[in-house]
Formats: C-alpha cells, structure tokens, sequence
C-alpha cells in the first residue's frame, strides 16, 4: 500500500499553492512502481491517478491546528470522514486513516 505524509510534503515545501508535481513510489531497487499527480491550491490538494485505467481526481483540503509554542501543524482532511490526518494511504483508491487507525474509504470527486 503506498501513502503519502502530509508532514513530509510540508517539510518540503510543496504544500504552496499553485504548484504542480508527481509522486513516485519506487521498489527497494529503484525501479518506479506508482505514480500521482499533485495539484496545490489555497486550500488543498487535488490528486490525479488512475484505477483500472479510469482516471480519477481527488480533492482533498489542508487544516491547521496551532502549536503550544507558536506556528502551526498541517494536516489533510479525511474526504470520507472529515477528521484531521497526517497520512493517506492509496492502494484501489485514497483511503486515510480514521483515528482508531483503520483506514477509511474516500470518494472520488465527481
């Protein structure tokens, strides 16, 4: 199952809006396995893949919470749930986990 950290992306700048990039999940050999298409806007994401080579677009938005010693956390928004995430996990589609830790389906944009 491939996932994708909300922290890392931030740590990495690339939670700004208006870029545009792929993720790439590669084996232990390097070789590429997946990969999605990330879209930021001002207030999330909209990734782009394919299932069964339908194509699908996801939107999913950012919240913040502050932090006891000032600044701020970023995290998604669970699409199926509502409740903040740091991961969500892709394997037939988004998924994120809920906070018992199971993971939850998401539904596509329509």
């Amino acid at each position: 199952m491939h996932s994708i950290d909300v922290r890392r992306l931030h740590r990495e700048h690339m939670l700004r809006p208006g870029l545009a990039y792929c993720w790439q999940w590669t084996d232990e050999a390097g070789k590429p396995m997946s990969t999605i298409g990330i879209r930021t806007h001002n207030r999330g994401l909209i990734f782009s893949y394919a299932i069964g080579g339908e194509p699908v677009k996801q939107r999913v938005d950012l919240r913040t919470t502050p932090c006891n010693y000032g600044g701020s956390r970023v995290w998604f928004e669970c699409p199926a749930c509502r409740q903040r995430v740091a991961i969500l996990l892709f394997r037939g589609g988004l998924r994120a986990a809920d906070a018992s830790g199971s993971p939850t389906r998401a539904n596509p944009m329509a």
